[in-house]
């Protein structure tokens, strides 16, 4: 389990940040949810260097639910900055000023309002195939494609608002590769990458443990859905040459002392 101070989540937001400006993207970032968890965190980083871990705590529920998603996106934003650092100007600056925009909080979104997130997971996405050195491509059919000793892969990121939502973009990602892997005499691989946090923490909740191992345990506690639900989700691939990948995007967040986990109320 990665240990990552709220320190380092504000420093790599400011490089993150930096990098939009430097793409022209001020406006974007002005008017940008993340100035917000910018302040949110900068909160949490004073009150926690000022107060020690009671200051942080109580500083951290003044509004909880907002403080665990400007920590989660913040550090999300800011990993992915190396991969857009890399990747250029040219073939990110569209979309990354689609990242900048959206609600605050996930729990406000509809679907005239996700494709920020949306964009963002695709992000992430690549960010984790690049860092693995892998070289991903990014674009807007499929979403991201990489090679794998010498095997294309063509993957679609979907992000389901809800439970009953996920098979419907499973539908929606299977209806979107064929042509693409038709294109390649069928030599091409689809996968479709499932973020799977409104589904599987409904209401933004905080992952509560005390130390690395009891942590470790619920985190996979949590992430191991019922087995109908995995059977539900298999049956949404169309063929065995397909596979789906899920991924939860929001991480636990303990405080600057690793001992100390942030209690939920």
């Amino acid at each position: 389990m990665d240990r990552v101070t709220w320190d380092a989540v504000l420093a790599r937001l400011d490089d993150a940040l930096a990098l939009c400006h430097r793409f022209g993207l001020g406006k974007e970032v002005a008017a940008s949810r993340f100035i917000e968890y910018r302040r949110v965190v900068t909160g949490l980083v004073t009150a926690l260097h000022d107060g020690g871990q009671d200051a942080a705590r109580e500083e951290f529920h003044r509004d909880s639910a907002l403080s665990m998603i400007a920590l989660t996106e913040a550090a999300e934003f800011g990993d992915v900055g190396d991969f857009i650092s890399h990747y250029g100007e040219h073939g990110v600056r569209r979309t990354l000023g689609r990242v900048l925009d959206g609600p605050v909080l996930p729990a406000d979104e509809d679907p005239n309002s996700n494709d920020p997130r949306n964009r963002l997971f695709e992000f992430v996405i690549a960010s984790k195939l690049w860092r693995a050195g892998l070289q991903p491509r990014l674009g807007d059919r499929p979403d991201v494609s990489c090679e794998v000793r010498g095997k294309t892969f063509f993957i679609e990121c979907k992000r389901p608002l809800t439970a009953r939502g996920v098979k419907g973009r499973i539908t929606d990602a299977a209806a979107m590769l064929p042509d693409r892997i038709d294109a390649t005499g069928g030599q091409a691989l689809g996968v479709i990458a499932l973020s799977l946090t409104r589904r599987l923490n409904l209401g933004d909740k905080l992952l509560v443990y005390r130390g690395e191992a009891d942590g470790k345990e619920k985190l996979s506690r949590a992430l191991r859905p019922p087995r109908r639900s995995r059977a539900q989700i298999g049956n949404g691939c169309p063929a065995a040459s397909w596979g789906c990948c899920g991924t939860p995007s929001r991480r636990p967040w303990m405080s600057q002392s690793i001992s100390t986990p942030l209690p939920s109320t």
